[in-house]
This record gives structure tokens, C-alpha cells and sequence, in this order.
């Protein structure tokens, strides 16, 4: 007995059927990687078409083979040129040139104090690469007028396009278009009108720029909407180098007495970019080369001077920048003496009398400016209320309502608090009806 029949089965006939359902097996197979291979090679050619399409409209809108940040910035983006080729739909037409970096022809000095890079690669600019990338131009005009706004971070300035070596001029786009969303737009600037722009295509409105050497520049504005088509607008910017203010003050005395003040104007201060109101001074009293005060923009100044010598009074005046220059006048501070009192009494009627210190004076205090006050009846040493408080008026008028004979005290104050006193004396005669009052009293 043959043992595959001891074990239940025909052989012949399992080998028949094994080899059969191998053979639908492989027939599977076959079908499985045709129909695997169709469905990647119909979505490969799926996307290069879209990718074709979208490259061919929206991506260059934008800037040909350049990304855009979140921002709106756009940024250089490498390509291989067969990738460049495959993706325009345009063969050997474009090549490995289009990723050469764009020289700007610009110096470094533009890099300076602002917030743009120079381009390195703009399809739109004539040369960039081997053959410039074609837009679709529509016939149709969105945008009626380009215009900008200039400002500056100079203070007090009132004119924007007016600035210094060292201002920072904010350019921002003023669009007029036909009820377009503007931020659909590109813009690019040429800061100094020589036709290398200095910005890429992007969507921000507003780029800011230093100029580095004076003189008068024509900034131009490129504006780019979807149907391909770019519009300009041109204003003029003009850029000075900053001088040093002119500096001069004042000083309402030279010839000064120990504790005097000094007063000090520096209002007659100005500046060729700058208002007088944008200045700053600080003061040197005494020329020791070290300055006693902050800057401030105040015209008004005082000082004390205790001592005596000769002061050599140094003022600097700065504007913003910094610039800044000086200007000294010579105090002299000599040892004061105390006024001089002199007072005349005049009788103006049987019990009226005018007291005049007009003729007191003193070396370094006008007359004007002293200060005096009266005892119209003094008793002595021990006698220290007056009649009057401290005055500028020197002339004082008063009546009597006892007679007898009366001592009057003229102090005189001068501005440095130096005193000095006058003494007189008269007699006041016993008003008659007083005297008859007192003798009907008596009787």
C-alpha cells in the first residue's frame, strides 16, 4: 500500500490543484503592481500639472522662485534648473543662472539703519536671470494713483522729507485703487532714483531707510497688483549734514559782590537743522572743565556765586544728534559793603510828615532793588519792633498823635542781605486840641 494512500489523498491530483492556485497567484501579483504602478505615475503627472499651473499664475504674482514669509518678506529661494524648467513648463529655457545672486549695486553705507535687505534675485528686474520670467498683463487698471507718505524720527521737525545724515525716513504706500484689497498688492522702493530697486516685490506698505550721504534723492514707488501690471510714483527726499548749533548766552551782571546770583539767557542759541526749542545746555560755572548741571532745554539760568575770584562761566549747547558747541563769559565776584542810608524827613502839615530814603545807594544794587523799612518812634538798644516790614518803596508817609520829640530808625537792605541804618530826630509839636481836652480833664 502506497503510504500517501495510507494518509487519505491522491498525490497526482494534489499537485494538480497546488500548481493551479499558484498560478492565480501569480496572475495577482502582476495585477497588483500594473494597477500600483498606474495609480503613482497618474498622481505624479496630477501634481506636475497643478504645480505647473500654480507656478504659472498666483507663485508669479509674487516673486518668481522666491517664498514669502509670514510677514509679506520675500526671501530667496535656491532652485536646481531642471527643477525650473520642469515647473514653468518651459525647456532649456531657464538654466542654473537663476539661482546667481542679483548684484543691487549698492553701497554698504544703504545697509545701515534700515529694515530691508537689498534684492538678491527679482525676476522683474531686467538681467536677473538668463531670460526674465513672463507675466500675464491684463489690460485692466486696479490702481488709479501711487502715492506715499514720507515721515521721519526727527524731532521737531515739520517737514517728513527733510532730515540729516542720521534721520530715519519712514516711506509708506498711499494707494487710490478701484475697491481692491489692497494687501493684494506688491510694493517696491528705489530710495535714491538710480533704477536698482532696494526692496523685493513684498506686501508690506511701509520700509524705513537711512541715508548715508547728503544730498537730494528722488524715491520711487513700484506697485505691482494681480493682473500683472506695475504703476509708480515718485517724491523727492533731501538730506543735509548736521552742523553744530550756534552757541551764545547772556549774563544779566559781570561785576558780581560775594553771595550774589547771576542770571544767565541762553534763548539767543540756534541751529541750522534744528529748532531752538530742540536744544539742550549745561552750564560750567567756574571753567574747572567739569559741568555742574544736566542738559536741559530751559533759556533760564541762575547761580550763587560765594566767594570771590574771577569766574569763567563755560555754556554748551547740543541739539539731538549730539552735536554741540560752546560759548564762556567772564564773572567777576568781589567782597560787598553794606548800602548806603540816607533819609530826608519833610513836614507836610501840623501833624503829617514824608519819609524819603530815595537818595540810599549801594555799589552793586540799584536803587530799585533795595529794600527798607522804618521805626518812626526808636527808644533805644532795646527797641526791635519797627513800623513797617521790609519794602522796595522808599518813600513813606505817616501822622503823629502825640508830640514831644521822636528818633527815626531807616534800615536799608541790599540784594546780597548787606544792612545798613540812618537815625534822625524831630520834634512833633503838641496838637492844641489835644492839649485842650487834657486841660478839661484835669479841671
Amino acid at each position: 500500500m502506497d503510504i500517501n494512500e495510507f494518509k487519505g489523498y491522491d498525490k497526482p491530483d494534489f499537485d494538480h490543484r497546488v500548481r493551479k492556485l499558484m498560478e492565480i497567484e501569480n496572475i495577482s501579483m502582476l495585477l497588483a503592481k500594473v494597477t500600483g504602478m498606474l495609480v503613482i505615475s497618474f498622481f505624479f503627472v496630477f501634481f506636475l500639472g497643478n504645480l505647473a499651473k500654480a507656478q504659472g499664475t498666483d507663485q508669479l504674482f509674487m516673486v518668481p522662485m522666491v517664498n514669502v514669509t509670514p510677514t509679506g518678506a520675500a526671501i530667496y529661494q535656491p532652485q536646481t534648473g531642471a527643477g525650473l524648467e520642469a515647473i514653468s513648463g518651459r525647456q532649456n529655457t531657464l538654466n542654473d543662472s537663476l539661482n546667481r545672486f542679483m548684484s543691487p549695486g549698492k553701497s554698504d553705507a544703504y545697509d545701515r539703519g534700515s529694515n530691508y535687505r537689498a534684492p538678491q534675485y527679482d525676476a522683474f528686474v531686467t538681467g536677473s536671470a538668463s531670460q526674465p520670467v513672463e507675466l500675464p498683463v491684463s489690460p485692466i487698471s486696479l490702481v488709479d494713483a501711487v502715492n506715499f507718505k514720507i515721515t521721519n524720527n526727527m524731532p521737531g521737525s515739520s517737514d517728513g522729507a527733510v532730515g540729516t545724515v542720521n534721520t530715519t525716513f519712514l516711506f509708506s504706500a498711499d494707494i487710490a485703487s478701484q475697491g481692491i484689497n489692497k494687501m493684494n498688492l506688491e510694493y517696491r522702493w528705489d530710495f535714491d532714483g538710480d533704477s536698482v530697486p532696494d526692496s523685493y516685490f513684498s506686501r508690506i506698505q511701509s520700509i524705513s531707510h537711512r541715508y548715508a550721504v547728503a544730498g537730494e534723492y528722488d524715491v520711487k514707488l513700484e506697485v505691482l497688483d494681480r493682473n500683472g501690471k506695475v504703476y509708480e510714483g515718485m517724491r523727492k527726499v533731501t538730506v543735509v549734514n548736521n552742523d553744530a548749533p550756534f552757541a551764545t548766552f547772556r549774563a544779566d551782571k559781570v561785576n558780581v559782590p560775594v553771595n550774589g546770583v547771576v542770571n544767565f539767557d541762553t534763548s539767543l542759541c540756534s541751529d541750522n537743522q534744528y529748532s531752538r526749542y530742540n536744544l539742550k545746555y549745561r552750564f560750567d560755572w567756574d571753567g574747572d572743565g567739569v559741568y555742574d548741571t544736566n542738559s536741559e532745554s530751559k533759556n533760564f539760568w541762575s547761580h550763587q556765586y560765594k566767594q570771590t575770584g574771577n569766574y569763567n562761566v563755560i555754556m554748551e549747547v547740543s541739539d539731538p544728534e549730539g552735536a554741540h558747541s560752546q560759548a564762556s563769559i567772564s564773572v567777576q565776584i568781589v567782597g560787598d559793603s553794606a548800602p548806603n542810608a540816607v533819609m530826608s524827613i519833610v513836614r507836610k502839615g501840623q501833624f503829617n510828615f514824608l519819609f524819603d530814603a530815595s537818595a540810599s545807594s549801594d555799589d552793586h544794587t540799584e536803587s530799585g532793588a533795595l529794600r527798607y523799612r522804618w521805626d518812626f518812634n526808636y527808644a533805644g538798644t532795646d527797641d526791635i519792633v519797627f513800623d513797617t516790614g521790609w519794602s522796595n518803596s522808599a518813600k513813606y508817609t505817616g501822622n503823629y498823635l502825640i508830640g514831644g520829640s521822636k528818633k527815626i530808625r531807616l534800615q536799608v537792605m541790599d540784594q546780597q542781605g548787606q544792612v545798613s541804618e540812618s537815625y534822625a530826630e524831630i520834634e512833633v509839636s503838641w496838637p492844641e486840641q489835644l492839649m485842650n481836652q487834657a486841660v478839661g480833664m484835669v479841671g
